[in-house]
């Protein structure tokens, strides 16, 4: 199921983040955003003339290249799902991709144009990938992450916090009172130097 999603989990920004009243809600690409979305929204759904209840949505082709494209995105991202290859925590997410980087470009020129493309470009191919590559490669860095031991995102903590306040080496002793609070068990602070 999670493979068809696309899943982001930025870094944390709090502690850095400062107030601002701007209203986003004004500024005029969020508003065309609402508008285009609103107007999808309202529009009747192609439903099939044997069941009304059936969606018939239209074919949309690849232009050429953008064809060419997909194929090529296809074997390089097969390559990289072998044991060992870039992609190999996350083969069901990267087996999917090159159909949802074709999804994802042929909204973009639904929202771009206003109307479903009978032909998708390869402008929009490229960009459709671009996105669906940055998705690929979060699912890959969750993915990793997740499997880091504890040990490991210990002592990531300690060595962040050491040049946060601009040290080499400190003390358990004043780690246990002034450093991260998730190291301030002695069990913890033990593995994680």
């Amino acid at each position: 199921f999670l493979a068809r999603c696309l899943i982001a989990y930025p870094e944390s920004n709090i502690g850095t983040r400062v107030y601002t009243s701007e209203d986003v809600t004004t500024r005029a690409s969020v508003q065309e955003f609402h508008r285009a979305c609103e107007s999808w929204l309202k529009r009747e759904l192609p439903v099939s003339d044997d069941d009304p209840q059936a969606l018939e949505p239209p074919t949309i082709s690849f232009e050429v290249s953008a064809g060419e494209g997909y194929a090529e995105y296809h074997d390089e991202i097969e390559m990289e799902l072998r044991a060992g290859g870039e992609f190999d925590l996350v083969k069901e997410t990267g087996a999917k991709m090159p159909e949802l980087a074709g999804r994802i470009a042929a909204v973009l020129a639904l929202f771009e144009s206003g109307t479903v493309p009978e032909i998708l470009s390869s402008a929009y191919w490229e960009r459709g990938k671009a996105l669906a590559t940055w998705y690929l490669h979060e699912a890959n860095r969750l993915k990793v992450d997740v499997s880091k031991p504890e040990v490991v995102e210990n002592a990531e903590v300690l060595i962040d916090w050491l040049r946060n306040h601009g040290r080499q080496f400190t003390y358990a002793s004043e780690l246990q009172r002034k450093g991260p609070n998730r190291l301030r068990k002695s069990t913890r602070l033990n593995s994680s130097h």
